[in-house]
């Protein structure tokens, strides 16, 4: 058979298939021909999860001349799905004697038999792909994951084994937080939060600006039962990426719990108008829906809702809240196409919802297939939905829907919250008072003082500026410091020349704060 895919340079074959280097991946992608797409095929794999997906993405492989390599994971990866196990390890062991770093294979084999719940061959292939290719951390870290979730599922042995592979994650790496991070999970779960404190500050270290790491830290204090702390940390991740939905989420539920419910829903209300990534874009509007219902408040838990099922992300609980809303009001027509797309995308979740109103939609869906009817069908006998209800159904059931949402959210102050609310638009507490942040249009890069770079000197530097309304620096600090003393110094005599748009609340600028990290590196 003729190789088509010769003119390929080995090395660019190479960056692109094992991802090592994936910006020059894309340049190498760009000179492909049609008949060397297989390499493309085969990053899509390592990129999905959807399974049946992949396997037709490798029957396009076969049918494409492929190189030996390819042929025998794509024969082997199929294999794995007609339950031919040893045709599929003879197959990947060919693979990797045509190819001898193709690691992702291994990998990849691990992903399925995973999918399968066969996580004996996953663990083995796992192991594989590190024997193979052992600097890779992915492959560390799918059998770390591997490991953290038979411990969750009550194998408290598997704890011991997933924080060793992150720790050889982390050694195999370790200017990437991610090792660090999965490690201090881990041990949280294992109730050793000193330690988990001290891995996830090492994480932060590798990348100051993470508004994720400062939201993990953020719920490892309030697990420690440091309420301050943990809020304080919530802050700084809505300052570092003020888009960022987990950290709106979690500080939400915080209030929420804690009896803040004008705060819970003014972090809501924050994050419906900043977070825009997906899918946190909608669940952030969904929670507040749901939050806005249990208030009282339903013509705007009704808006909140159509907000997140407008906002491209596809998210079950929105549409199951809006049809929920919908039905209260007597729009039954709409609210069944509501909870068509609810069930179609998320058959359990939809359970529950499906069962308050079980009398009214089994007549509307008389007759019909697809996945409503499925669960109208089955929902009687599931004890999981039954359970959320409490016996309650139609409207008597919003208050249990809303707690399986929210959790044990109080709204005891709902009527002075709601008031205080109208009165004073705009977040408050926790988040920055404002909509828009600062952002900077005109920057001065930092001087290295030539005396700390001849001693070798390095570090990061976080300042915090107050810009005014007309974008201008009026004030600055040195937040946090992991340099000389003479490199802060650079940091804001730099920061001080910068120009910035200005921060924006309800349409006009406001004075705002924002924190600017500087790195100095001596290359």
């Amino acid at each position: 058979m003729a190789d088509r895919s010769a003119g390929l340079p080995r090395v660019c074959n190479r960056l692109v298939l094992w991802g090592l280097v994936p910006v020059f991946g894309l340049t190498c992608l760009a000179s492909l021909s049609p008949a060397q797409s297989n390499i493309e095929r085969i990053q899509e794999i390592a990129g999905s999860r959807d399974f049946e997906h992949n396997r037709e993405l490798c029957r396009e492989v076969l049918a494409n001349s492929p190189k030996a390599y390819a042929e025998k994971f794509c024969d082997g990866y199929e294999a794995i799905f007609l339950g031919m196990h040893n045709d599929a390890r003879d197959l990947l062991e060919d693979a990797l004697r045509a190819q001898s770093d193709f690691g992702l294979a291994a990998l990849l084999y691990g992903r399925a038999y995973e999918r399968l719940g066969d996580d004996r061959r996953a663990e083995r292939y796992y192991e594989r792909a590190i024997e193979v290719q052992p600097k890779r951390t992915d492959s560390r870290n799918a059998l770390g994951r591997l490991y953290l979730r038979q411990a969750r599922g009550g194998d408290e042995a598997a704890y011991p084994k997933a924080l060793e592979a992150f720790r050889q994650m982390a050694e195999t790496d370790p200017t990437s937080p991610d090792g660090f991070t999965n490690m201090a999970v881990v041990l949280t779960e294992m109730d050793r939060m000193d330690d988990a404190q001290s891995l996830m500050e090492r994480a932060l270290s590798k990348n100051p600006d993470s508004a994720a790491l400062y939201s993990n830290l953020a719920a490892l204090h309030l697990r420690k039962g440091e309420e301050e702390t943990a809020v304080n940390y919530w802050r700084q991740s809505n300052a570092v990426e003020p888009g960022y939905g987990p950290a709106f989420m979690e500080l939400a539920s915080y209030y929420g719990r804690s009896g803040r419910l004008e705060d819970a829903l003014r972090t809501l209300q924050g994050g419906a108008r900043t977070v825009r990534t997906a899918p946190w874009n909608a669940e952030v509007k969904r929670n507040l829906g749901f939050a806005l219902l249990g208030a009282g408040a339903a013509a705007q838990a009704r808006d909140a809702f159509i907000g997140a099922t407008t906002s491209g992300a596809d998210d079950a609980l929105s549409y199951l809240g809006l049809a929920h809303i919908r039905m209260l009001e007597g729009l039954t027509p709409e609210a069944v196409n509501l909870f068509r797309r609810g069930a179609a995308l998320d058959p359990t979740v939809a359970k529950p919802f499906v069962l308050a109103w079980r009398s009214t939609l089994k007549y509307a869906v008389e007759g019909e297939v697809g996945p409503l009817a499925d669960v109208l069908a089955n929902v009687d006998d599931d004890p999981s939905a039954k359970e959320v209800l409490n016996g309650a159904s139609g409207p008597d059931a919003t208050t249990p829907l809303i707690r399986s949402v929210l959790g044990d959210w109080d709204f005891s102050s709902a009527a002075t919250a709601l008031e205080d609310i109208s009165k004073q638009p705009g977040p408050v507490g926790a988040l920055p008072d404002f909509d828009l942040a600062p952002e900077p249009i005109q920057t001065v890069e930092a001087a290295y003082p030539r005396a700390a770079k001849e001693r070798g000197l390095e570090g990061d530097v976080r300042i915090r500026v107050l810009v005014s309304t007309d974008g201008d620096v009026l004030e600055a600090e040195v937040e946090s410091s992991t340099a000389d003393p003479s490199l802060a110094d650079a940091a804001m005599d730099a920061v001080m020349k910068w120009k910035f748009s200005p921060a924006q609340r309800a349409g006009a600028p406001v004075e705002a704060s924002v924190v600017i990290p500087f790195r100095f590196r001596k290359q």
